[in-house]
């Protein structure tokens, strides 16, 4: 009698159930769906853009970079979650996994040996990809870096440094480590003009160059510094002012205490 009278209300009971899972796995499908943008790896090591093409298919474009300069290099189509890469030889197919999350999309070779092919040694393009902030793009942070220059010439050396402080709060993950020295040098000079000098040795002290006192030393890689040739031609320029202005504030400390 009771399993009469409560069937009804359990058939209610299962419906619900069934159609919340149907809610709960169309809303995961959705969320996992790739959409088209320009992503980025960790550090600005690599750029991923997805767009539609004229089938109105997913097409991919992938750079990636490594030490010494070497890189990765690969295009072609997405399909149900694969990313074929354009080849000369078919036999030879470069398959790609992409996996999209809430908030990133992750990118594995599946095909490993043929995804060699379009790397250097010293390269691969595995790994998460975001989409930045418009402040962190390229062209976001190219404008606040034409303030930040703007400012200096005037002579407003608190704002540009604030500028430039800016920046590195909330776009330094999205930044190679060879830029956020070039704007860490920059935030130095500014503090040293302004009369900063503790604050400029306290900025410069971040950078890779301060590990070190000279390109002997930095050749040597004592000091955990460990660049690759390429990677210590791309630096060294940077390097030397980063020296130069490392002793414009030191010796500008005792003065303006």
């Amino acid at each position: 009698m009771a399993n009469r009278y409560n069937r009804p209300l359990m058939m209610r009971s299962l419906f619900s159930l069934a159609f919340l899972i149907v809610a709960i796995s169309s809303a995961s499908a959705e969320s996992a769906k790739i959409n088209p943008g320009k992503y980025v790896r960790d550090n600005d090591t690599g750029r991923l853009t997805i767009q539609k093409n004229k089938k109105n298919e997913l097409h991919f474009s992938i750079v990636s970079f490594g030490v010494n300069c070497h890189s990765c290099s690969a295009s072609g189509v997405i399909r149900n979650g694969v990313g074929h890469a354009d080849s000369w030889h078919e036999d030879e197919e470069c398959l790609i996994s992409f996996s999209a999350q809430k908030s990133s999309i992750d990118i594995e070779p599946i095909t490993h040996k043929e995804c060699r092919g379009v790397c250097g040694h010293r390269a691969d393009f595995a790994g998460s990809y975001v989409i930045p902030p418009a402040a962190c793009t390229g062209a976001g942070r190219q404008s606040q870096r034409n303030r930040f220059l703007a400012l200096y010439r005037s002579r407003q050396y608190s704002q540009a440094a604030n500028t430039l402080e800016t920046l590195i709060a909330q776009c330094s993950e999205f930044m190679h480590w060879i830029e956020v020295d070039q704007v860490r040098n920059d935030l130095a000079l500014s503090r040293y003009h302004n009369n900063e000098a503790s604050q400029c040795l306290d900025t410069l002290n971040g950078t890779l160059a301060a590990k070190v006192k000279n390109e002997a030393e930095l050749i040597s890689g004592e000091h955990d510094t460990h660049l690759s040739p390429c990677d210590f031609e791309s630096y060294i320029g940077l390097a030397k002012a980063i020296w130069f202005n490392r002793s414009l504030c030191s010796k500008a400390q005792p003065e303006r205490k």
